[in-house]
This record gives C-alpha cells, sequence and structure tokens, in this order.
C-alpha cells in the first residue's frame, strides 16, 4: 500500500479523535452537495475552495474524487487532502 492510502486509510477510521474530527466527502455529484452532506463548518467548505482552487476545478469533479478535511468543525481546518486516481494534493495549515 502506498503511503499515502495508508495515511489516508489511517485518517479515515480515527474520525473522532480528541479535538480534532477529520471528514471524508467522496464525491457523488458536487463538492458542495456531497460536503453538506456531513458535519462541516460552511466556512471551513469555502476555505478548502479557495485553497485548492489553484490546482483543482471545482467544476470538473469526477464521480469518486476524495477529500478529507482534518478539523472539519472549524473554520479553518488543519489540512485537507484531495485524492483522484493516481493524483494526490495536499495542503496543511501553517
Amino acid at each position: 500500500m502506498r503511503p499515502m492510502l495508508l495515511l489516508l486509510a489511517l485518517l479515515t477510521t480515527t474520525a473522532h479523535t480528541a479535538h480534532t474530527q477529520s471528514t471524508l466527502v467522496n464525491i457523488q455529484r458536487a463538492f458542495y452537495v456531497d460536503a453538506q452532506q456531513h458535519p462541516i463548518n460552511p466556512q471551513a467548505l469555502n476555505t478548502v475552495i479557495d485553497t485548492l482552487s489553484w490546482k483543482v476545478d471545482f467544476n470538473r469533479l469526477h464521480k469518486n474524487d476524495k477529500f478529507l478535511i482534518i478539523g472539519s468543525n472549524k473554520q479553518q481546518p488543519d489540512a485537507i487532502f484531495f485524492k483522484r486516481n493516481n493524483q494526490t494534493i495536499q495542503a496543511f495549515l501553517w
């Protein structure tokens, strides 16, 4: 198993650890529609879009693209992972 896939698997299995929450959004229709099915702060969703829009075209997402949002109950996530097939994009709060 590749290191990123292992990290993704570990993070998704520990959804509520201490005060950090992680949420996996699996795209079926559109990012915002699918993300609203989870307890994610709407401002955090906007941060995800603002952070990744330079690299991810949110108007052309594919079914089963995945977003892992860590710290999703806050306005600014601690980390964001995007996965499509063999492409992975990561962003971290610095």
